[in-house]
């Protein structure tokens, strides 16, 4: 059975949201069990300022094989706390 796209958000939020990020290669495998295909990192960068324990608010970016979903993951960069996570149908 295949998930809608709805289906992928919720669970990656569910997944990611409030936890704490774990790296690149982690994260690339519990996203390609999510959406079913291959998932790849393509970029990271600085995304703001933070208040607190965090100066900066890192966003890791993925893409699936198919270039159907984009996953920009928003953590901190000393709690790597997940803050937030933005998850595109193309």
């Amino acid at each position: 059975m295949s998930k809608t796209f709805e289906q992928i958000k919720q669970e990656i939020e569910q997944e990611f949201i409030g936890g704490r990020y774990d790296g690149i290669t982690a994260t690339e495998e519990i996203l390609t069990e999510i959406v079913g295909q291959s998932v790849d990192f393509y970029d990271t960068c600085i995304d703001d300022g933070a208040d607190g324990e965090d100066t900066y608010v890192m966003k890791d970016c993925f893409v699936s094989k198919d270039d159907s979903v984009v996953v920009r993951i928003y953590y901190g960069n000393v709690t790597e706390e997940i803050g937030y996570v933005s998850v595109d149908n193309h």
